[in-house]
């Protein structure tokens, strides 16, 4: 009898550690159908898959990642959850959402475990990251290999660059870092540094990579020399262990419309040519349930597949569109097999703009840094004496409009997810603007790019909108009762028969 071999299979503790915080137990949920609502400050709850529920009781607590019905006293981890969902052994749940969830490697991938047994609590390897990215940030302006090789690859634009904290690795952290210790030690085990002490991204531009949330999912390295002995002949290099992560993710909170492209250097391709609703999907297969499961939480309506333009990527791009039936998608090829970036070397950042403009049903062009973008035609709506218009899933209403050259006053009303702010201000204040972006950004828990950028655009809009009209209204006479005709007027308003004396009265006037 052949033997399972999922029962064969031996899991490094770091395996399940990692299995466990990156895999959240609200995406596995999604995936089978099950709804959850916010229940408290913490938890989520919704109906339990294990009974007859009809009254929710089925509990997720996101900040543990656990389950508990409060019905059956069902509870456990992501994997308890995927066991008794899909009539799993262990084993064969934790390999299911291994290969689920490819950014999840077998232990015998990650960097040394051998010398670094314990793991690393996430908080710390952001702190360590951090450090790391503000390290290759500083090295990219003071060395010209890197900033060399985006020069070939059209990509000078020395604001763009900064705004994305682009770097680049001369392996200079070996003159910073003690020989031995704790530091070396972790940046070993997150795997900034190989076996051998040798940096991972020796030789790369590199690119910080983040969450909708500002935090650090992992960092991008590209070679800027062929092919590296150092990377295993890989162009792309990431830390090994981690998620790739969607590039330039938090995008996905302001624009409704997104161009989705393949790499790092496609997609500041296309924020040079003018379009900044884009978003690296760091591969062919770079895009998962939970990443679309993410841009509908933030109400994304369109997806843009702008993939390479060989066989390939056309194939990526008809299984991408496939997948993500819940969007409006609209697959655009470049011409020649090109990639955004090649495409942009070859005829230039104008011609790049011009053929996604005219390739696209609505997408717009923006000056690259300005953040104006563009609300959905149908997100724009008429209210009473103003407008409103969505970005993401943020409602801008606007009132009484008022504008001069000097002044771009408004009564603004926003509201997101459940939670409401007025506010009433001069647009054109930088200070006024500032206190109502801090004031947004408290209320609504978002990202201060976010809400400038909101801002930005909210001010392009109300400069291109008219004034509310003044509509003039039919003018009622008014009628001056002297004081020595008041008494016959009192004694004319108690007449029992005033409605017959004014008939009379009418039809004198109208025989005059």
């Amino acid at each position: 009898m052949a033997r399972n071999p999922s029962r064969r299979t031996r899991f490094d503790n770091g395996d399940l550690d990692r299995l466990k915080k990156q895999v959240t137990i609200e995406s596995v949920c999604r995936a089978h159908g099950i709804e959850l609502q916010k229940h408290g400050s913490r938890d989520l709850v919704g109906k339990c898959p294990f009974h007859e529920d009809t009254n929710p009781s089925f509990v997720v607590t996101p900040d543990k990642n656990l389950f508990h019905c409060l019905g059956c006293d069902a509870g456990g981890s992501v994997i308890d959850l995927v066991m008794k969902l899909d009539g799993l052994d262990f084993p064969a749940a934790v390999n299911k959402l291994l290969r689920g969830h490819g950014f999840i490697q077998r232990a015998s991938d990650l960097p040394d475990p051998a010398a670094s047994p314990d793991i690393l609590p996430e908080e710390k390897i952001q702190q360590l990251l951090e450090k790391v990215i503000a390290v290759y940030e500083k090295t990219f302006p003071d060395v010209p290999e890197g900033r060399d090789y985006l020069a070939r690859r059209g990509l000078e634009d020395a604001g763009l660059l900064t705004r994305h904290r682009i770097g680049y690795c001369n392996g200079r952290l070996k003159e910073i870092l003690p020989t031995t210790g704790q530091v070396w030690d972790e940046l070993r085990q997150v795997g900034v540094l190989l076996r051998n002490g040798q940096e991972r991204f020796t030789g790369c531009v590199t690119a910080p990579v983040f969450d909708v949330d500002g935090n650090i999912v992992t960092v991008y390295g590209r070679y800027t020399g062929g092919l590296s002995a150092v990377s295993g002949g890989k162009r792309h290099v990431y830390l090994s262990g981690r998620q790739t992560g969607l590039w330039n993710a938090a995008i996905i909170k302001t624009y409704p419309e997104i161009i989705l492209v393949e790499s790092v250097i496609d997609a500041l391709s296309v924020e040079v040519a003018g379009y900044a609703n884009v978003v690296s999907i760091q591969s062919t297969n770079g895009v998962g349930d939970a990443d679309l499961q993410l841009f509908k939480d933030f109400g994304v309506r369109k997806l843009i597949l702008l993939l390479d333009g060989d066989e390939p990527g056309r194939k990526a791009a008809e299984r991408l569109k496939e997948k993500a039936i819940q969007f409006t998608c609209q697959v655009v090829t470049l011409p020649g097999d090109h990639d955004p970036n090649s495409y942009l070397v070859e005829y230039g950042a104008e011609k790049l703009g011009k053929f996604i403009q005219e390739n696209t049903a609505s997408a717009q062009a923006e000056p690259p840094g300005e953040g104006k973008g563009q609300a959905d035609d149908s997100a724009r709506n008429l209210v009473p004496g103003g407008f409103s218009v969505t970005y993401g899933l943020r409602r801008y209403e606007v009132r009484g409009l008022e504008k001069s050259c000097r002044k771009l006053k408004v009564t603004i009303r926003v509201e997101h997810a459940g939670k409401l702010h007025v506010d009433t201000l001069d647009l054109y204040s930088a200070r006024s603007r500032r206190i109502l972006e801090q004031d947004l950004c408290r209320i609504f828990e978002e990202m201060p790019e976010t809400i400038e950028a909101d801002l930005a655009r909210l001010v392009v809009e109300c400069e291109q909108r008219e004034e509310p009209s003044s509509v003039e209204q039919p003018v009622t006479p008014v009628i001056q009762v002297l004081p020595a005709e008041k008494p016959d007027a009192e004694a004319f308003g108690r007449s029992p028969d005033i409605v017959g004396r004014m008939g009379s009265a009418l039809n004198l006037g109208l025989s005059d």
